[in-house]
């Protein structure tokens, strides 16, 4: 990763792991709809990146806001 400023970083990071839970929300449903098991904890893994990403919101949120 190239060398940024700390905030675009985890604005990056915020996205990436939104990304993540967004991926993980549509693979599960479509593995659902089509019959195909879903691993134990799958659910509980995307659960756990919505969490961190509200985390990461609370790090990007001006002094005071949060």
């Amino acid at each position: 990763m190239p060398k940024q400023d700390p905030i675009a970083a985890r604005r990056l990071l915020r996205a990436q792991v939104a990304d993540l839970a967004t991926g993980v929300g549509l693979a599960v449903r479509t593995a659902r709809r089509l019959n195909v098991p879903v691993e134990p904890g799958v659910s509980d893994g995307r659960r756990a990146l919505v969490r961190w990403t509200g985390l990461i919101d609370d790090l990007l949120a001006p002094k005071g806001e949060s």
